[in-house]
């Protein structure tokens, strides 16, 4: 008899046939002798306080260190919505989510994750239709400044939204989230929620009852018994010895810049785009040689990190949401589902660059197989990962769960970004790769206080050499990596002499 199993018979018949009949369609078969099933709370339980994630306690020992949480904020420019529906689809979204009612609590010894009974939050709307244009621009400078300062722990808000309304129904729209609580990919499937209820094509009903406080006892239940998730453990803590070392801003950075987190010039965030028609032609001839588009994105990042850094072999975060498909509406589920798998990188040996993207994309699989074991977040959690790291994210295939929204990620429909931040403790600059109507962004999150002009570089050159292997993907595919490394070199000497 299963553990849930014994609960439930402990329980009087009538509690058990309710328990029974919500639990229906939840178990998942895992392999031949395993199911998991999802922790069904009755009212009192799901105010019970629960562990947070890996990555979610590795992020707030973190945040602890640093004095500040990661937090995610956004300022879109919109025109023609209807405030009113606006703001209240949220606010019966934010009364469904129980992780957007939910605020750490405990010590720095014991950090637990708990839904609060009562909460207060509401959007807010500010109206600046009647207001003088400097005085519209100051509020809106002020809110700015106010959605993009650092939060620690105690001060975060789990989400938060404010909506400006000016002339000519243009809006200002402010969002921000706490990254501990939520991912990315959390904050696309709310916008798309969102926008669904707004437009009318679905009801509250159709999103599922689960919470993450189920996901989360589901995945601990799977961590103990699936032999999945000890297999990649084991791959894993038996790969760490040989993996070279990771890679980080201080092996880029010749000089330490002293910043304070409330530096305005610490934080920021940059996006560069590749046309849609070079795009195409990098996917078309990347998928001729059996190679992904994202992979080939990869693969010259670490070329640009590699010449850069002068190191030829290294480990580099990649981030992964990681939501395991234990029930068909585990992506109405909203929560932080990253995790962290550490890719090996490896230039000393003499090839072109279609042989390197192969022997790159390769080992990418293999890790991502294995993919069940967060080994960033274990490593941090035992102290042994310290530095400010470097991540690359791909949302590329994550995409293809925003179907009925055709080929444009959910949170464009609040409208064209004007400002963003993402402060997340730890990390020096994150890599995002999006795709959006057919083009390429890269969407690229700093924190520059160790990085002196190192980001800068890294940024300007990656986006550059993109570039020019999408415009002639068949001659750079054949060119050996030391002329590629030369080509970058003479580029930086150039950026430099223009400094």
């Amino acid at each position: 008899m299963s553990d849930l199993e014994k609960m439930l018979s402990r329980l009087s018949p009538a509690k058990q046939a309710i328990l029974r009949k919500r639990m229906k369609g939840k178990a998942v078969e895992l392999d031949d002798q395993q199911s998991v099933q999802t922790l069904v709370q009755t009212p009192n339980e799901q105010y019970v306080p629960y562990q947070p994630r890996a990555f979610q306690q590795a992020q707030l020992a973190a945040a602890t260190e640093h004095g500040f949480c990661a937090w995610f904020y956004m300022e879109t420019h919109r025109v023609g919505l209807d405030v009113s529906l606006f703001t209240q689809t949220i606010q019966v979204l934010v009364n469904h989510h129980a992780i957007l009612q939910s605020r750490f609590v405990g010590d720095e010894s014991e950090i637990c994750l708990k839904q609060d009974k009562i909460t207060d939050w509401q959007a807010q709307v500010i109206d600046l239709r009647t207001v003088s244009a400097h005085d519209a621009s100051a509020q809106l400078a002020a809110l700015r400044e106010a959605f993009r300062r650092p939060r620690t722990i105690k001060e975060s808000e789990s989400f938060k939204i404010t909506v400006c309304q000016l002339p000519n129904e243009e809006l200002r729209i402010f969002l921000g989230a706490d990254l501990t609580l939520l991912d990315l990919v959390s904050v696309e499937f709310l916008a798309l929620q969102w926008r669904q209820l707004y437009e009318g094509r679905k009801v509250l009903t159709d999103f599922g009852a689960l919470t993450f406080r189920d996901y989360s006892h589901t995945e601990r239940v799977f961590q103990e018994s699936s032999r999945q998730w000890s297999t990649s453990k084991d791959y894993w803590l038996s790969k760490l010895d040989e993996l070279p070392r990771i890679l980080t801003v201080d092996d880029i950075a010749e000089n330490s810049q002293k910043l304070d987190i409330f530096d305005d010039q610490r934080f920021d965030y940059r996006v560069d785009l590749l046309p849609k028609s070079l795009w195409t032609k990098l996917k078309r001839y990347a998928s001729e040689q059996k190679l992904t588009g994202s992979m080939v994105v990869y693969s010259l990042f670490t070329l640009v990190l590699s010449e850069l850094s002068k190191i030829r072999r290294f480990s580099l975060e990649m981030r992964l949401f990681n939501r395991i498909s234990f029930d068909t509406k585990v992506n109405d589920i909203l929560g932080q589902y990253s995790s962290g798998i550490l890719s090996s990188v490896d230039l000393s040996r003499q090839q072109n660059l279609q042989a390197y993207c192969r022997a790159i994309e390769s080992q990418t699989w293999t890790d991502l197989d294995n993919g069940f074991y967060d080994v960033v977040s274990e490593q941090a959690l035992s102290g042994k990962q310290k530095k400010p790291g470097i991540v690359f994210t791909s949302t590329i295939s994550r995409y293809n769960e925003f179907v009925e929204e055709g080929s444009i990620p959910p949170m464009k429909w609040f409208g064209a970004m004007q400002d963003g931040v993402a402060h997340v403790p730890n990390q020096a600059l994150e890599l995002l790769i999006v795709e959006n109507d057919g083009m390429l962004e890269l969407h690229w999150f700093c924190d520059y206080s160790r990085s002196g002009n190192a980001l800068t570089s890294i940024m300007q050159q990656t986006e550059q050499l993109i570039l020019r292997v999408a415009q002639d993907p068949a001659f750079a595919f054949d060119t050996p990596l030391n002329d590629l490394q030369r080509i970058l070199r003479e580029s930086n000497q150039l950026m430099e002499s223009a400094i």
